[in-house]
């Protein structure tokens, strides 16, 4: 990556972070931040620092994929490439027929009775697939929050944005994480939470773990 641009990109995230911290705490909204004429401004800082660090680009040894995912993906629109290529609402070409797939609509935790698979015909992948931030962004937002001073700096901005990491996991998976209560509770680590939430609690094993946390 070229470091000109790291470094604006990291700017962006100190600002934000500066601008949530100086937002007195009895104020409804969070003042994001004052433009240089000092009368424009922007609101819901933590919200917006939150859509950014969703975008927020991460290596790929930073990507997970929970085995089901990876083999429902194979069956159904292996002819599309790799699931990590994947995310959101990008539309995917079936090469399957199938009826009992489930998915679902926007954040419903109900399947979509009518939800059926046609070959050929597309399918938004964030309606059986999802992307969970296995650190909750609200974690990662708040780790950058305790930051003050001059400890608000570049290097220590970037060891915290290592942690994001995203596991690729079925929608229904994504489901029992909730129902056990783990919508946002999670380790200190990455590892941990894998380990003892994931796999532990919640019975979603890792394509390829043991290989993939010696490079955590």
């Amino acid at each position: 990556m070229d470091l000109t641009k790291e470094i604006k990109v990291l700017d962006i995230i100190i600002a934000f972070v500066k601008a949530i911290q100086k937002t007195p705490k009895s104020k409804n909204k969070e003042l994001c931040f004052y433009m240089n004429d000092g009368e424009n401004q922007l609101w819901g800082a933590k919200y917006l620092l939150g859509q950014i660090l969703r975008q927020y680009c991460i290596p790929a040894n930073r990507i997970f994929v929970s085995v089901k995912a990876e083999e429902l993906w194979e069956e159904i629109a292996g002819n599309e490439g790799s699931i990590r290529d994947y995310d959101y609402r990008k539309s995917v070409i079936s090469k399957v027929s199938r009826c009992d797939i489930k998915g679902f609509n926007g954040a419903s935790k109900k399947p979509d009775p009518n939800f059926r698979l046609e070959v050929g015909k597309p399918f938004v992948w964030n309606s059986v697939f999802h992307d969970e931030h296995i650190i909750p962004i609200k974690t990662i937002i708040s780790r950058l929050e305790q930051l003050k001073g001059e400890d608000l700096n570049y290097e220590k901005v970037k060891d915290i944005l290592n942690d994001i990491a995203i596991c690729k996991m079925l929608k229904e998976e994504n489901n029992v994480l909730d129902e056990k209560g783990y919508r946002t509770k999670r380790k200190e680590t990455v590892e941990e939470t894998i380990e003892e939430i994931y796999i532990k609690e919640c019975e979603i094993q890792i394509v390829d773990w043991k290989e993939k946390k010696k490079n955590l």
